[in-house]
This record gives structure tokens, C-alpha cells and sequence, in this order.
């Protein structure tokens, strides 16, 4: 398998619960040093592009805004391509409207509404106005539609639970920005001048990793960190164009 560039997942791939896998710090800085290309992405919600920065530096993990490709910088290129300009955002943090300053951020008649992970907020009282929204006409951009994370104590639900709820009661079709749409993807890899053949996704999730690359034309390679299970792997009827035990095996393909 000939491997030009990356993109990797960051949670569950390269690290867990606050603490980065040792293997996986090693082969990065090997990648690096063999001059491959390769940038994170994320379906992270709940930091600003700035925090997540911050937070991947206080990690060890060197990256910057030409490396690292977020869910709601996709969401807000959709929102600017389709000319909607009044959006409601409905996020964890208020914070989060930083990335989104080149919007109309309006709470009542919005064009849009862009969901993105609420964690124990979601709620009847959470999502009833959104549905409102909805069927007066607004889109539903959804940043992503995970079914579940790894919380620090087990599996849990994820905003795609939510996104379906919403669209089988306003019987409509959100717009999905993050993994594992395919204009993500293209969006991510749009300024390599590689085939996509030679690019690989490597990630934790077989559905918005795994699948979303192979979508796209990309290899996709399965890693048994994170949120790794083997019984859902079998459910999905994705086939992995490779699976590693961590990401430090990837450095056996270059």
C-alpha cells in the first residue's frame, strides 16, 4: 500500500482521556521528519480551532491552523458557499462563535441552525425549539453525526442520536459538515496535489473514519484505540483497507 499523505483522527487515535499515546507521539514526530504530509481531523465540537491549538501544544502534538481541519471550519465554508448568513448556533460554549465571526449569529428566524455536541444538555427543552426552527423553513447543519463516543467511563451517545431525532420529526435532511461527509474530506485534502488513492484516513471510528475516507477515494485504516469496538466493527460491513493495532504501526507502511 503506497502512502503519499495522512489525515489522522485525533481522539482515540492519538490520544485518550487527556493523555497521548507514547506510540503515537513517536511515529508523528518520525512522519514528520520523512517530510509526509498530513493534518488532524476532528469532529470536535466543544473547543474553539484556537483552544484546540492550545490544547493539542500542551499535549506535545505540534500543529497549526494549516494542519488541523475542524468540523465547524467545514460548516462555516458551507454556510459561506450556500450564502446563509443568519445562523443560530446551537453549541456546549458560547466561545465556539468565534469561529463562526464571519456569520450573523441571530437567535429567533434563522436561515440555519448549525447543532453541535451539547453533551447532558440535550433535552426535549433543548431540541423542541430547534425542530421549531425547522419547520419554519431553516436548515439543519449538523458539525456531525457520531452514534457514540469514548467518555471517561464508558461509551456513550453522540449528536448524531439527536440530528436523526430532529430530522424524522420535521421529515427533513441535515447537512452534515464533519466526518464522515465526503465534502469534508475533499475540503481537508483540497490543497494536496496527490491522488487520492495514495492518501489514507487513519482513525478509531469505522463509520465517520474509516468509511467517510473510502467514500471519498482515500484508503482507510482502522486503529484498535479509542472508542474501537469489535462487535460494531462487524455490524458496519465496512471493510478497513488495514487495521493496526495503534497508530505507531503506521510507520511500518512508509
Amino acid at each position: 500500500m503506497k502512502i503519499s499523505a495522512l489525515l489522522i483522527d485525533l481522539d482515540g487515535t492519538i490520544y485518550s482521556k487527556g493523555e497521548v499515546f507514547p506510540q503515537a507521539k513517536i511515529a508523528l514526530e518520525k512522519i514528520s521528519s520523512l517530510k509526509i504530509p498530513y493534518k488532524f481531523i476532528t469532529n470536535t465540537t466543544t473547543k474553539t480551532q484556537k483552544k484546540l491549538l492550545k490544547s493539542l501544544k500542551e499535549l506535545g502534538i505540534g500543529a497549526n491552523s494549516e494542519t488541523l481541519f475542524t468540523a465547524p471550519k467545514a460548516a462555516l465554508n458551507f454556510c459561506k458557499s450556500q450564502n446563509l448568513r443568519n445562523v443560530k448556533l446551537v453549541l456546549q460554549d458560547d466561545s465556539l462563535e468565534e469561529d463562526f465571526q464571519e456569520l450573523s449569529l441571530v437567535s429567533k428566524n434563522p436561515e440555519a441552525v448549525i447543532l453541535g455536541d451539547l453533551g447532558n444538555k440535550f433535552s426535549l427543552e433543548t431540541l423542541n425549539p430547534i425542530f421549531q426552527d425547522l419547520m419554519n423553513g431553516a436548515k439543519l447543519i449538523a458539525l456531525h453525526k457520531n452514534r457514540f463516543w469514548e467518555s471517561k467511563d464508558s461509551l456513550t451517545m453522540d449528536l448524531g442520536c439527536f440530528v436523526s431525532a430532529l430530522e424524522f420529526a420535521s421529515n427533513t435532511k441535515a447537512v452534515v459538515c464533519g466526518k464522515p461527509s465526503k465534502d469534508f474530506f475533499e475540503l481537508a485534502i483540497s490543497d494536496w496535489d496527490l491522488p487520492k488513492e495514495e492518501i489514507a484516513i487513519i482513525g478509531d471510528d469505522i463509520e465517520t473514519d474509516v468509511f467517510g475516507g473510502q467514500n471519498t477515494g482515500l484508503k482507510g485504516i482502522l486503529v484498535k484505540t479509542g472508542k474501537f469496538n469489535q462487535n460494531f466493527v462487524n455490524r458496519s460491513g465496512v471493510k478497513p483497507d488495514l487495521i493496526l493495532q495503534n497508530f505507531g504501526e503506521i510507520l511500518n507502511y512508509f
